[in-house]
């Protein structure tokens, strides 16, 4: 395949744009991303695996987690193909080259690698000859590396556009990853100012401090087994704490959660 023109990368990188700059959710994001791969990179399959930054083993794959893929079935078994040859390494080698590095599994498996047994399991059970991983970003103690695989030795065409199309995929997870911490501060700030409410209406009720009246608020909720939240929703809308056994009415009076 001929080098790609300018006006086609263009082409390419302003379709790949469009259909990242929407505010999804980080899972949506990443699986479009990978869906997104083999259209505009002729990779035959693309997937995100996570890898920890502390080495530790997760799910009996040897710290590697598959995150999203393009083809799930191939991306599991050439996952565990990787950990099962002792090869892990080679995605965390990744982490050291920004710019990604082209492995040619055909020259591995005729004996350029002291340990050839992943690239001669990889042709032999998922028809995959080349690979091409790079570092895609850090979230929630894992460091995401993107792979395209490839049945067929990739030409320059897909190659160029590799880079390019890594670095807008990474400011999409950034910014679905943003999205979602502002998403979670508000829901937190929201329940913060129920609770705060909840805790005033007590404590004009049964004339106690702020401490106390948080404590009761704190009891009732266990007692009810419900977050914190729910029963603090319940106080403002009643005035109330939830209902178990007696009123509500005379429980407050008492000043004892139900």
């Amino acid at each position: 395949m001929a080098s790609l023109s300018a006006a086609d990368v263009m082409s390419r990188l302003s379709f790949l744009a469009r259909e990242l700059d929407r505010p999804v959710d980080p899972i949506s994001c990443r699986r479009r991303i990978v869906e997104l791969a083999p259209k505009l990179l002729n990779c035959s399959v693309c997937d995100i695996v996570a890898v920890h930054r502390s080495g530790r083993k997760a799910h009996g794959t040897g710290g590697v987690v598959l995150d999203a893929s393009s083809d799930d079935a191939l991306s599991v078994i050439s996952l565990e193909i990787l950990t099962r040859s002792g090869e892990g390494h080679r995605l965390a080698n990744s982490l050291l080259a920004p710019g990604g590095n082209l492995v040619d599994l055909t020259e591995l498996r005729a004996g350029s690698d002291p340990n050839p047994m992943y690239a001669r399991q990889m042709i032999s059970r998922t028809g995959i000859r080349a690979e091409l991983v790079m570092p895609l970003a850090e979230v929630a103690g894992f460091h995401l590396l993107i792979r395209f695989l490839y049945r067929e030795l990739p030409e320059s065409a897909g190659l160029e556009l590799a880079p390019s199309f890594v670095d807008s995929a990474s400011l999409a997870v950034a910014h679905s990853e943003l999205l979602r911490s502002v998403e979670t501060l508000q829901a937190a700030l929201i329940s913060n100012r129920q609770i705060g409410i909840a805790t005033g209406i007590l404590m004009a009720q049964l004339g106690v401090t702020a401490e106390d009246a948080f404590a009761r608020l704190k009891a009732s909720s266990q007692n009810h087994n419900q977050k914190l939240r729910t029963t603090a929703d319940h106080i403002v809308r009643t005035g109330e704490f939830p209902t178990r056994g007696r009123t509500t009415h005379q429980a407050v009076r008492a000043g004892k959660p139900c």
